[in-house]
């Protein structure tokens, strides 16, 4: 008697839709010009824009730790007056004073560290800085250029305009260097205290721990890649040739509503709403409209963002993946940074709108609102589009190592800070990527973005406030 036939090796269920989707390679032509637009746009912009020469956030650490060094110096020469131990507190100002004296046009931000490390180091005034403050339209930069000009100033004059110092460190330093012109003594070397140096300890402590844990996962990170540990896929799932040509066209249509959002919306909501508002409502509307645009049948089919998303079961373990990946990339992050600024002395220093609106000195509700958005809506946002979207449509037309390089430069090289943090900011796009891929889920990414942005936002407002 023959036995019971064994079942085929091959499935008889019916293909899945994929398979019957219809081809469209005109969909990675146009989002090609647009990733082409866009670069070309942040090149032109590094290039000629008037960009500040010196990095906000950078400079006012730099005065923070000449005179956290100094006070520091000072307590030691109290404990031992014999000590034959000395540091140039001001070495790395006195390197930012020189760029900023060498530069042929400042932005009012560079005249105000200008004239505020000037200040610091007792040299004189920079006529073109003081020109810079006073031709600008905002009042408080006459209050700043009053401060430095030599004109005589009074305690009561400095009072009247302690409202147009920013509520920042450098708001700080100069009403201090205000009061000093007008006769009070002592008023710089009370701006730092014990509790300024126990901050700055903590936070190098912290961040070395990051750093050592970081190391750790990038090697387990390489062993996996080289053992060929089986990875769980695309969050998407697999990607058929017609999918990988849709998602093309879904990620093209996202850049079309960014770029429209930059060049339409913000001119007409700027002045209208305080700019940490207008960022977050721009950043809501951007969202909501990408997530409606997946849901929309593109070529017969839809992606909905849940679909894009992939797992989120066991979602304790993938929130402490994305968490791990932040440390891996960490020191990946300060590396490249180091690294491109090295490369790319002659442009001018990465800035970002959202830095710029620290500079100025936050309001509370500001600061909530650029919290918002950087830690929370930017990271689903870009994650869904750029390891939701564009990852998994690469990963049919080339190695899923090689899609996550790519795709992680295409998401530097967009953003606002110019090309010295391209590399830098691939690499949170090619960690991110790595995650998706081996997860099958966009939560470890999102976490890994969300806790990079907060820990980035967090020593800016740390250095600036």
């Amino acid at each position: 008697m023959e036995g019971p036939e064994a079942p085929p090796l091959v499935s008889e269920e019916p293909s899945p839709p994929e398979v019957r989707e219809v081809r469209a390679p005109f969909a990675w032509i146009l989002l090609g010009l647009f990733f082409a637009f866009l670069i070309v746009t942040q090149v032109m912009a590094a290039e000629t824009g008037k960009k500040p020469a010196v990095n906000e956030s950078e400079s006012v650490g730099a005065i923070k730790q000449a005179l956290l060094t100094r006070y520091l110096l000072k307590k030691t020469e109290s404990i031992t007056p014999k000590t034959t131990v000395r540091r140039d507190p001001d070495s790395r100002i006195l390197s930012l004073y020189d760029v900023l004296n060498k530069q042929t046009v400042l932005t009012p931000s560079d005249a105000k560290i200008e004239l505020a490390i000037g200040g610091l180091l007792k040299k004189p005034a920079s006529p073109k800085a003081l020109k810079t403050l006073s031709d600008s339209k905002d009042p408080a930069d006459h209050v700043y250029a009053k401060v430095f000009d030599g004109s005589p100033i009074d305690l009561g004059w400095v009072e009247r305009s302690r409202k147009d110092f920013p509520s920042n460190f450098l708001g700080r330093v100069v009403l201090a260097e205000a009061r000093e012109r007008a006769g009070s003594k002592g008023e710089i070397s009370r701006i730092v205290d014990d509790r300024d140096v126990a901050f700055t300890s903590f936070v190098t402590v912290a961040g070395s721990l990051v750093i050592i844990v970081g190391l750790a996962m990038l090697l387990f990170g390489v062993i996996s890649l080289f053992a060929r540990m089986k990875p769980a896929g695309p969050p998407c799932g697999v990607v058929s040739s017609g999918m990988s040509d849709r998602l093309a066209m879904r990620m093209a249509l996202f850049l079309l509503t960014f770029t429209g959002v930059e060049m339409v919306v913000v001119p007409l909501v700027r002045g209208r709403v305080e700019s940490g508002v207008g960022t977050l409502l721009i950043e809501i509307g951007t969202l909501v409209v990408t997530v409606l645009l997946c849901s929309v049948p593109i070529f017969g089919f839809a992606d909905p963002a849940k679909r894009l998303i992939g797992t989120t079961k066991n979602w304790p373990k993938l929130v402490g993946m994305g968490i791990l990946g932040f440390c891996a990339n960490a020191p990946l992050t300060i590396l490249l940074a180091l690294a491109a600024q090295q490369a790319f002395r002659n442009l001018p220093a990465p800035s970002h709108p959202i830095n710029e609106q620290l500079g100025l000195g936050a309001s509370p509700i500001t600061l909530l609102t650029i919290f918002a958005t950087v830690s929370l809506l930017a990271p689903v946002l870009e994650e869904l589009t750029f390891r939701g979207i564009l990852f998994p449509a690469m990963t049919r037309y080339m190695k899923p190592v090689l899609a996550m390089l790519v795709s992680g430069l295409l998401f530097g090289a967009i953003h606002p800070q110019g090309p010295i943090l391209w590399a830098a900011l691939g690499s949170v796009g090619f960690v991110s990527a790595y995650l998706a891929y081996q997860t099958g889920s966009l939560v470890p990414s999102m976490v890994m973005h969300a806790v990079h942005n907060s820990a980035i936002l967090c020593v800016s407002m740390a250095l600036l406030y």
